[in-house]
Order: C-alpha cells, then sequence, then structure tokens
C-alpha cells in the first residue's frame, strides 16, 4: 500500500461514510474495480450483501468491475440487500470469517473526558452528536447507569463528522 500511495496510484480521502453515495454518483470519486464480499446465490440467482450494504449499491451503480467474493460465512439480509449475479463481472468463492473491525480499549484519559461530558449533560437532553474520534465517550454513556436509568429514553447518539 504505501508504494502505491508514494508513487500516486492510492488516494486516501478523509470523508464521511454519508458523503460517498454522493460523491460516487456525481463522479468525483471514481471506482474502476471493486471486490464485495456476498453471500452465496439464491435459486434466482441473487445474492445478499449482508453487513456491507452501506456504500456496495452505490458503488455497484457506479464501478467499471466488479468482482463478487461469494462467502457462504456472510449473512443474507434483505431490503435493498439483494443483487443478481449479473451485477457481477467475476465470481471468487472463499470460505472465511466475514472481516470485522474490533475496537481497541479506551484508554482512562478518554474515559475521564467521557464521564466529564456526561456530568454536564442536563436531564431530559433529546441528542448528543460525536464524531468518530468521540467513540469512547458514546461508550461511557451507554455504560454509565445514571444516564442509562435517568435518561435511557430522551437521549440519542448519533455519529456526525
Amino acid at each position: 500500500m504505501v508504494g502505491l500511495a508514494t508513487s500516486g496510484q492510492l488516494d486516501y480521502v478523509p470523508i464521511s461514510l454519508e458523503e460517498v453515495p454522493r460523491l460516487l454518483t456525481s463522479g468525483r470519486l471514481r471506482v474502476d474495480v471493486a471486490l464485495l464480499q456476498v453471500s452465496p446465490p439464491d435459486a434466482r440467482g441473487f445474492v445478499s450483501l449482508g453487513v456491507s450494504v452501506d456504500l456496495a449499491p452505490a458503488i455497484l451503480s457506479v464501478v467499471r468491475t466488479a468482482i463478487a467474493e461469494v462467502n457462504p460465512a456472510m449473512p443474507r439480509t434483505h431490503g435493498k440487500s439483494l443483487v443478481h449475479l449479473d451485477s457481477f463481472d467475476a465470481l471468487v468463492k472463499v470460505d472465511a470469517p466475514v472481516a470485522e473491525y474490533v475496537h481497541p480499549e479506551i484508554g482512562e484519559v478518554a474515559e475521564r473526558v467521557a464521564r466529564y461530558i456526561a456530568s454536564i449533560i442536563d436531564d431530559g437532553s433529546s441528542t448528543i452528536r460525536f464524531s468518530n474520534s468521540c467513540r469512547s465517550i458514546r461508550y461511557v454513556i451507554r455504560g454509565w447507569s445514571p444516564i442509562n436509568r435517568a435518561w435511557s429514553r430522551s437521549l440519542r447518539l448519533s455519529r456526525s463528522t
């Protein structure tokens, strides 16, 4: 990867996940080849994007070459996650666990900051927005019993950039 980045063949684009579909459809973010892990096909030839339904439909709508990595470990999900095999240029069979991101442990400093922030939020607050970098605050707030008991109906946590 480092070689691709230093040669100018790889770009890192620091953007919010929700911005990607618009950038794809506008043509500002081009995808030449996509490798998408999918479930095995059903009798009609439809695969499920499974847990990868966030960006995969937008990518499939613009990609020049789409490769399906057919994995029996990928769960079948319903709704807009079903795609016909004809949408792919190539199929590759794999049998491996579905990749997952494991969050690192929350450090002591982040936990202290989170507890302080939680202590200054008024009871009855309706929405708190956190960036991805404040994940530890969300975990502490969810796990801190006074908030869970007092604000469980009124506190809605969401991610923003």
